[in-house]
């Protein structure tokens, strides 16, 4: 006789909501540490271990989303799907009672919430099991099943189960030994995770909504924290998500049904971006299909945000869910402090009063004080290094030699052994080919070392199973030490200036095997090493017979002009510039590689236009545009073309030149003609024009800027659809007012400061327009004071105490109250 209620889904139904209002279990399920415990428990009460992790997969989302309040991680069909399958199984409903209780001794404070309490302060290492667990939970569930092999087990819930089989995207192995060797490699966690509250509730905030998909970039200097903070996070939430690091971006996102709530870090975003777009596009066009919501978060170097600004732009995802990019510059002071007194503590060593003098030292070394440096450091002096000479160069070759010293001498690792590991290092690992005549005599194979095991390990090489990953020898992180072990190891004899017999070698196979990797590889080095004495010899154009590497140095070509740009050394901007034109005229036929040659001209361009060099600027735009009629309706080159004549104008601007600031701004006529429909078209004409109203203001043609502003205006309609084009007319009026009071014709300030005002109104969290109202009141209290008509400046001394006081870590706006001492 059937016991079960006629409606065992509304059943169950009620047995959730009884434990889904619960913020504590919620949150003990959410997080991976935690959901091991309750996992560990269920285990130790007689349930199977496959069964606690199903049910755990099933039931999480189901939790969460009913709470009161809450998010919602799935539609609303996909849970009442969800709870009709959980209903017909018994064990599934004895785990439910087994959560209620859980809770009820949750609530008095267990001993297993002790234990949480330590493992997440880090008094206690995370053991194997938990790594082992954590990793489970990222893997697919045909691997659950077949590592717990259940299959036999329910057959008669086979059907159901093999409903949840479809495909899921592979997560990376995430995970690293917690030795003293890996203790400076993210994954291993051996450092406590200090402070970033900000950034995990900002993330927070992206991952639990309401809708579908969203997509969001966090970017930051290298070693400032962002693979840690992505893991931590993955961690964080791995029980209400499927939540880990990509393993492929060439995933089939194009028949991919997420099958529970779904967290994506895609590391190194910029790297193939013409796949990321595309994986953006089908996932956010898929997403109304899908059952669960889906989030992708991209890291990246915080020099890749104008990759990263023109997704934002793209035509085809704009229209998509997220944020402008979350910039982590720099780490607080109380991050580095945390990471101080973890060192001492693993040294047995006096905790000082205070750490004041090593972080002067740390911000010394390092000026932003990353996480990654302040290990380095405080690790070095902990063990009683580092003194008044340390540098941040000097920390990094300490790694080096002391990997040397411990573990490559005792083991016999050869020079054509670090020569392997460099070119692992280039290009992301290098595997077993299974044959040996793909590596030259001065580079040891894999296969040779498998033989020898000391030296196999010596270099971090990695065994798998038969049938899985091939061994390898992994690339030597982090990324920082890495990159300069290739550039020393690269250079040449300082002693003897004999030429390295191991450079061309390795980066010809480097070019050969992984041309992507490599580009992306070199492009980091340019960003921490620019001024290394080997960079120019690694960085050159590889042999003109590797055509697969053509294309992707072009890319590293266009980045570097823009790191020698940013460092003010334009001699060298321009020498890679001459290279890419030769590789350009060489490969006529490939159009990606002239497209980057526009990107160089464009840069370069705006760079002399930085230094105030306008005839080579000048020179470069015209270059630009004759190259730029070979692309005929190509939008990306219009909007070069575009982009280099807005900048232009601002040096035209500058230097009262308002005849060639129109002559210019009339080129951009056909450009808009041809591409009016592109919403980044539409913003490059908005500031275009914004630009030639401050060249008339700058030459004090009031009328001209009158009539500039009204057409300005007329772009943008009666209010501005987006902040960047708000900024753009706040601008255009802060220009206008400062003209007027230069000029004395003041007749119209107040309809046009009233204009500013009503757009700070409109975008309260814009302190770039809010710093435009706020610098036109300072100019006409000013004026106004001079001619003293002080009833007319006291409101305006208002307007800027309120914005001060909006705005209160502004130090920009803050400043303009200085001269009146408020």
């Amino acid at each position: 006789m059937n016991n079960e209620p006629e409606t065992p889904s509304a059943d169950i139904e009620l047995s959730l909501e009884s434990i889904s209002n619960s913020e504590d279990l919620i949150k003990w399920l959410s997080d991976v540490d935690s959901s091991k415990i309750i996992s560990d428990w269920l285990v130790g009460e007689g349930f199977s271990k496959w069964k606690v992790s199903l049910a755990l997969k099933l039931l999480t989302p189901l939790v969460v989303s009913g709470r009161k309040h809450a998010v919602k991680l799935m539609k609303d069909a996909t849970k009442k799907r969800l709870l009709k399958h959980v209903s017909h199984y018994e064990w599934i409903r004895g785990i439910v009672e087994k959560l209620k209780i859980f809770n009820a001794k949750n609530s008095q404070q267990t001993q297993a919430e002790s234990e949480l309490k330590e493992i997440l302060s880090g008094k206690i290492a995370r053991s194997a099991g938990d790594i082992e667990h954590r990793n489970l939970l990222s893997l697919e569930l045909q691997a659950d099943l077949k590592q717990f092999g259940m299959l036999d087990e329910i057959k008669d819930g086979l059907g159901s189960i093999i409903e949840l089989l479809n495909p899921q995207p592979e997560f990376k192995y995430t995970y690293s030994e917690n030795t003293e060797r890996h203790k400076f490699i993210y994954r291993s966690q051996y450092i406590p995770f200090v402070g970033r509250e900000a950034e995990l509730k900002f993330l927070n905030e992206f991952l639990y909504n309401d809708e579908l998909f969203r997509w969001q970039s966090v970017l930051g200097p290298g070693g400032v924290g962002k693979s840690r903070l992505g893991l931590e996070f993955c961690l964080r939430n791995g029980g209400a998500y499927r939540a880990g690091i990509l393993e492929d971006i060439n995933f089939k996102f194009e028949n991919w049904k997420p099958n529970q709530p779904t967290l994506i870090v895609i590391d190194y975003a910029s790297k193939d971006q013409e796949r990321l777009i595309r994986v953006l596009e089908i996932l956010s066009n898929r997403a109304p299909r899908f059952d669960y919501n889906v989030r992708v978060l991209l890291l990246d170097r915080d020099n890749s945000t104008h990759k990263l600004n023109e997704l934002r732009d793209h035509a085809d995802i704009s229209r998509m869910i997220h944020s402008p990019p979350f910039l982590i510059n720099e780490s607080e002071s109380e991050i580095a402090a945390g990471i101080f007194e973890f060192f001492y503590e693993v040294e047995a060593k006096e905790i000082p009063e205070s750490w004041d003098d090593n972080l002067v030292k740390l911000r010394e070394i390092d000026p932003l004080m990353r996480p990654l440096f302040a290990a380095y450091f405080s690790d070095a002096r902990a063990k009683g290094g580092c003194g008044k000479e340390c540098s941040r160069e000097s920390l990094l070759l300490d790694v080096i030699k002391r990997e040397d010293r411990e573990f490559w001498k005792p083991s016999g690792v050869t020079e054509e052994d670090k020569a392997l590991l460099a070119l692992a290092t280039i290009i992301n690992g290098v595997p077993d080919f299974k044959n040996d005549n793909l590596l030259p005599a001065c580079i040891t194979s894999v296969s040779v070392l498998l033989h020898n095991t000391p030296r196999f390990k010596a270099l971090n090489g990695q065994l798998q199973p038969d049938g899985e990953r091939l061994q390898y020898i992994p690339s030597w992180e982090p990324d920082l030490v890495g990159e300069l072990f290739v550039l020393d190891f690269l250079s040449d004899n300082i002693h003897t200036g004999a030429v390295s017999k191991f450079r061309s070698k390795i980066l010809e196979l480097a070019w050969s095997f992984q041309p992507q990797n490599t580009a992306a590889f070199l492009d980091r080095l340019g960003q921490d090493y620019l001024e290394h004495s080997t960079l120019s010899k690694v960085i050159s154009l590889p042999d003109n017979s590797i055509k697969s590497a053509s294309y992707f140095w072009s890319f590293l070509a266009v980045n570097l002009i823009r790191d020698y740009g940013n460092a003010g050394n334009l001699s060298k901007a321009e020498e890679v510039y001459a290279e890419l034109k030769s590789l350009a005229h060489a490969n006529s036929e490939i159009s990606k590689i002239s497209l980057m040659l526009c990107y160089a001209l464009y840069n370069l361009s705006k760079f002399y236009v930085e230094a105030d060099d306008l005839p080579k600027a000048e020179d470069m735009y015209v270059e630009l545009k004759s190259l730029v009629k070979d692309f005929h309706d190509n939008l990306d080159t219009a909007l070069i073309q575009a982009q280099a004549i807005t900048n232009l104008m601002t040096a035209y601007g500058k230097s009262k030149h308002s005849d060639k600031a129109k002559k210019v701004y009339g080129e951009l006529t056909p450009l808009v003609l041809a591409h009016g429909g592109s919403s980044r078209m539409v913003l490059e004409q908005v500031r275009a024009t914004g630009n030639l109203l401050g060249a008339y203001c700058q030459a004090e043609e009031l009328g001209k800027a009158e009539r500039v502003y009204v057409e300005l205006k007329s772009l943008l309609g009666d209010k501005p659809d987006s902040s960047v084009k708000a900024f753009e007319q706040s601008k255009g009026a802060f220009n206008l007012i400062s003209a007027y009071v230069c000029t004395g014709e003041i007749s119209k300030v107040e309809e046009v400061y009233a204009e500013i005002k009503s757009l700070v109104l409109d975008n309260p969290e814009i302190s770039e327009i809010a710093l435009m109202q706020s610098s036109a009141a300072f100019n006409l209290t000013i004026y106004y004071a001079r001619v003293n008509e002080r009833s007319k400046a006291k409101p305006l001394l208002q307007d800027m105490i309120t914005i001060a006081k909006m705005f209160s870590d502004n130090n920009e706006i803050a400043e303009l109250l200085s001269p009146f001492r408020i």
